[in-house]
């Protein structure tokens, strides 16, 4: 298991109370370094995990609706680096809270 599916794992229980479902895995087909997102969505929340291969870091993104214009993805919490599978675990509690946040706030 690679560090992406390791963290869609450790957050699949909260993403799944929440309601939100994968829609999209992207895995940049012919991209280098493994770079990948994945989308959740449930109505009209969505969520999106994003694995930057080349300087191995994730990120967890929200859509959100903007005053004009069409909606941009905004970071629910900085970026994050991975190094081991106990940075992994660290990465999910991080991503977790900043989730809970967002969806308790709408």
């Amino acid at each position: 298991m690679d560090d992406f599916d390791a963290l869609l794992g450790a957050l699949q229980p909260l993403l799944a109370r929440y309601g939100l479902e994968q829609v999209e895995d992207d895995a940049w087909t012919g991209r280098p370094f493994g770079s990948r997102y994945a989308t959740f969505a449930a109505g009209d929340r969505q969520v999106r995990i994003v694995y930057e291969g080349r300087d191995r870091w994730f990120v967890i993104e929200a859509l959100q609706p903007r005053s004009a214009g069409s909606p941009a993805w905004t970071d629910l919490a900085e970026p994050l680096g991975v190094g081991d599978e106990a940075r992994i675990a660290r990465i999910a509690e991080v991503f977790g809270d900043a989730l809970r946040r967002y969806l308790n706030d709408r």
